[in-house]
């Protein structure tokens, strides 16, 4: 078995090469002046864990369920969301631009993400006994979305979780500021590894996205060309749901 290094070679271009599975290599990811321009793309460490953090100068998150276009030169970033059934289904409920798309509960995720406004709020959901009828009404009559998630931190307090496989993992995080990120591992973690590192780097609130095959997503460079992340990405055709980042 082996990793991979996802260098990024001018231009955009991506070669893969081997790596020992306990830390990915990539070259340093472009500074904020080499992405487009309502990005902010960081490399940072946290307990001497490497960490992609990508931010906006001025938030427009939304939830897609359409494949986001690579040439729209107003996506500038797409990640898949939550996980994908074998029914190749998003799992869980799910709330698109004030319809409601599924009612089907993911049972035992105790988390949502509400995307309202450009905005992204983060909530515990009591193992989705919260998300009732009504609160899934609320949600759709503010024209907002929705999706079921793991939660990974709430108010700086990281969750907590049965042993997990250290692999990359990705969050969608809510910064102390209020400002929402997507952070990307560079080495591998387990989940309560990875939710007290959330913590150290500033995240307020976090969820888990999905990862695995299933990691395969983009940000816009400066040039106006898509820079990959996310590796192994075996299952990226089968994805159902995107975050997205909107200039």
């Amino acid at each position: 078995m082996f990793a991979a290094v996802v260098v990024l070679v001018g231009g955009g271009c991506v070669s893969i090469v081997p790596a020992d599975q306990g830390a990915i290599n990539r070259a340093p990811a472009p500074s904020a002046a080499s992405t487009a321009n309502n990005l902010i793309v960081e490399e940072r460490t946290a307990s001497s864990t490497r960490f992609l953090v990508i931010r906006q100068k001025t938030p427009h998150v939304r939830l897609a369920l359409t494949r986001p276009d690579e040439n729209d030169a107003a996506v500038l970033l797409s990640v898949p969301g939550t996980y994908t059934s074998p029914q190749n289904t998003v799992e869980g409920y799910v709330v698109l631009d004030g319809r409601i798309v599924q009612q089907k509960e993911r049972q035992g995720w105790d988390g949502a993400v509400v995307f309202d406004g450009g905005g992204v709020e983060i909530r515990p959901t009591d193992r989705g006994r919260s998300l009732t009828k009504d609160a899934l009404a609320e949600v759709a009559a503010n024209g907002a979305s929705l999706i079921q998630v793991h939660l990974l931190l709430k108010d700086g307090l990281p969750q907590h979780f049965k042993e997990q496989t250290p692999t990359l993992r990705r969050a969608l995080a809510v910064m102390a500021d209020g400002e929402p990120a997507v952070i990307e591992s560079r080495d591998f973690l387990d989940l309560n590894a990875f939710a007290a590192l959330l913590a150290e780097l500033g995240a307020r609130d976090a969820t888990n996205l999905d990862m695995g095959s299933w990691s395969a997503g983009w940000y816009r460079g400066a040039d106006g060309r898509p820079i990959p992340v996310g590796y192994p990405h075996e299952n990226a055709a089968r994805q159902t749901n995107w975050v997205v980042f909107l200039e």
